[in-house]
């Protein structure tokens, strides 16, 4: 069960998708904000947006595969040099990206994975 918080993100993006059935990587960062969610939780937040009958896209112009390349790179080349997973803002800072660059990234790589 999501918390409620999430759950509302989750009403606002199905109500902000009504007549487009669409929404893009950047609206649901938009979304969460600054929200602390779990890598389950957006997993489950992706379900319900797809099971809702949405499609998730990458913005216009963005290079999402290239960013998620980066992202996963600089994700093994630190974890290596701590010997830990590393966290979104030391992500942000080997890769460049702002910490929303490399979340939606991430979240990219998750609906590629399904």
């Amino acid at each position: 069960m999501l918390r409620p918080d999430v759950q509302r993100v989750i009403r606002e993006l199905l109500a902000a998708s009504e007549s487009t059935g669409s929404l893009t990587v950047d609206a649901i960062g938009e979304a969460l904000g600054a929200l602390a969610v779990t890598a389950d939780e957006i997993d489950q937040l992706f379900t319900a947006l797809e099971l809702a009958g949405r499609t998730i896209a990458a913005p216009e112009g963005v290079d999402l595969p290239g960013r998620l390349r980066d992202v996963l790179g600089a994700t093994r080349r630190v974890a290596a040099e701590l010997g830990r997973r590393p966290t979104l803002s030391e992500l942000a800072a080997a890769t460049g990206l702002d910490e929303a660059q490399v979340r939606h990234a991430l979240s990219y790589g998750r609906v590629l994975g399904r």
